[in-house]
């Protein structure tokens, strides 16, 4: 992605077909400007350590609502899917948690 972005966190769905097949559908990657993230954040969680901040919702929320570039790189991992399945998996994942922060 760069050398101003770095890697934030990664993620990947997995769909059950009829109760006994798991697929991998796809696998995600959020990248961001790191100076941006500590620029942002550092005044507020600055001298804590990362064991405090690992479950700390006020972080992510405060890292959501910053106002630095995010990407997210998504990678179709199961390749029988048509471009509206994917479409639907990535709403019903991404797409509902997405919602809680914007509305």
């Amino acid at each position: 992605m760069g050398n101003s972005l770095q890697l934030l966190g990664i993620g990947f769905r997995k769909k059950n077909i009829l109760g006994f097949k798991n697929i991998d559908v796809y696998a995600f990657g959020v990248y961001a400007n790191g100076d941006g993230v500590k620029k942002v954040l550092s005044n507020k969680y600055g001298n804590l350590y990362a064991s405090k901040l690992k479950d700390n919702k006020d972080l992510k929320n405060d890292l959501m609502e910053a106002d630095i570039r995010i990407t997210v790189r998504l990678h179709i991992v199961y390749d029988k899917l048509s471009i509206r399945s994917i479409q639907n998996a990535y709403k019903e994942s991404v797409g509902n948690r997405l919602e809680k922060f914007v509305g």
